[in-house]
């Protein structure tokens, strides 16, 4: 089949940053008339090889399923009468089920659940913290892969559900590519579904890793180091050079979407409204997100201009080293002349290849987010009381708690907040993302074995 016969889906209609309507690879070459947002660097040529459709959102209508399925999806508070009083918890507030992507949540009424995030006290990692109020929004409890990444792929699978989509293509170290596999196998069992995954990983990638994968139907296509995509459009051009074309339509559905993080365009979605109804239920000063490849960052921020939560300042707790706000063409020469202790052990947020980086950068200008570069030595120093606090968290998970504190010289957001304008930290409450716990490489492994 010729390549400009492929239909490639994306539901990232509308540019995240500044809300301008736009197409990629338009005449412009940029998502909207913004030089901080999203730009695309193909030139005419490739631009006329893709064909994309933007399928409208149809409004929820009254009585629709995803008005009751909503809460299902959202957080769920656990704790005491004084946790409550310290998080203001809210009730009665309004409905942001409308964000989700998908019109019939097919995977819940096959009786699959996706399960929902739980907010807790972290009691004794408070005193620790130097703020008054500590809880984490513990994104573990998600089903299949227990990761942050189940959300984005219960919406990639009801929204190719939907539009008859057969094959979904993935780049991935692991997580993204598990959840996916494991709701398309369920998919495919319980509603006949006929689609299958197609995981594009690097040489580097573990053998297990590969196993678990390859275990639950996901069809691998290993990119050799020369070919490591280190760009947004390289990762485009992984997509079509490595894709079997002449299956794509063999099930009889219609064509092939790239659901790589940030390329989706769903998870965006479902971050946003998790973030929506947890920030229009509760009063946060601080909320700490980690930052990878962009999509649940930016689902925060909009979740919170959705909740008009005016008084939460959003927190990127970024890797040093390798991170989506690094320039990919000088990367390789800044991680390997840095110091081991600085260089933070969270390969699942090198975000080199996003094309939601030029959203992060223009975020990053608002007074209302900062960011907190974490090194490996603030990891070290959380990560046997994130353990013992029992929380299901692999490194890059580590990354919201290890933003809290100082540690070598590195400054953490107490420190920061001492100098500045800002609510200070004994007079504040902060929540952070705990992302979960999935497949582990052997760095990670390592690094959690030293603690266990």
């Amino acid at each position: 089949m010729p390549v400009n016969q492929i239909e490639l889906t994306s539901f990232l209609s509308r540019c995240v940053c500044c809300g301008d309507s736009h197409r990629p690879f338009s005449a412009s070459n940029r998502a909207c008339g913004n030089a901080k947002c999203i730009s695309h660097t193909l030139g005419v040529d490739d631009r006329d090889r893709y064909v994309f459709r933007f399928p409208e959102p149809a409004p929820i209508e009254p009585g629709n399923d995803i008005q009751r399925y909503d809460r299902h999806h959202f957080a769920t508070f656990n704790g005491t009468e004084d946790d409550e009083r310290a998080l203001e918890l809210k009730n009665g507030t309004p409905n942001f089920a409308y964000h989700f992507p998908y019109k019939h949540d097919a995977l819940l009424a096959a009786g699959l659940q996706l399960g929902s995030p739980v907010l807790h006290r972290l009691r004794l990692m408070q005193t620790w913290s130097r703020f008054r109020n500590l809880f984490a929004l513990d994104m573990s409890t998600y089903h299949p892969s227990n990761t942050l990444k189940d959300p984005k792929s219960w919406a990639v699978v009801n929204v190719a559900l939907e539009h008859d989509i057969s094959t979904l293509v993935v780049y991935t170290a692991g997580n993204a590519g598990l959840s996916l596999a494991k709701l398309v196998s369920e998919a495919n069992r319980r509603l006949d579904a006929g689609m299958r995954v197609h995981a594009l990983i690097e040489e580097e990638l573990s053998v297990g890793i590969r196993q678990y994968l390859r275990g639950w139907g996901a069809e691998l296509d290993v990119l050799e180091s020369s070919a490591k995509p280190r760009t947004q459009t390289d990762v485009l051009g992984a997509f079509y050079d490595r894709i079997d074309t002449a299956t794509v339509h063999q099930s009889g559905r219609r064509g092939i979407w790239h659901v790589s993080e940030g390329w989706d365009g769903v998870g965006v979605l479902m971050y946003r409204a998790l973030f929506a109804d947890l920030l229009s239920r509760v009063q946060v000063d601080y909320l700490v997100v980690p930052v990878g490849q962009g999509n649940l960052f930016l689902g925060a921020y909009m979740g919170r201009e959705d909740a008009r939560s005016v008084e939460t300042i959003l927190v990127g707790a970024i890797p040093n080293g390798e991170s989506i706000l690094q320039a990919p063409h000088s990367l390789q020469n800044v991680v390997e002349e840095m110091p081991e202790m600085d260089r933070a052990i969270a390969p699942k947020l090198a975000g080199r290849n996003s094309p939601l980086a030029h959203c992060i950068l223009h975020l990053k200008e608002l007074p209302s987010v900062r960011f907190v570069g974490v090194t490996q030595s603030m990891q070290r120093a959380v990560a046997a009381k994130g353990i013992r606090q029992r929380l299901a968290t692999e490194p890059s998970a580590l990354l919201t708690l290890a933003a809290l504190r100082d540690e070598r010289g590195n400054a953490g957001l107490a420190e920061q907040l001492r100098h500045g304008a800002n609510r200070p930290p004994g007079e504040s409450t902060v929540v952070v993302v705990n992302s979960g716990l999935g497949l582990l490489n052997e760095t990670e492994a390592q690094f959690l074995a030293e603690w266990a």
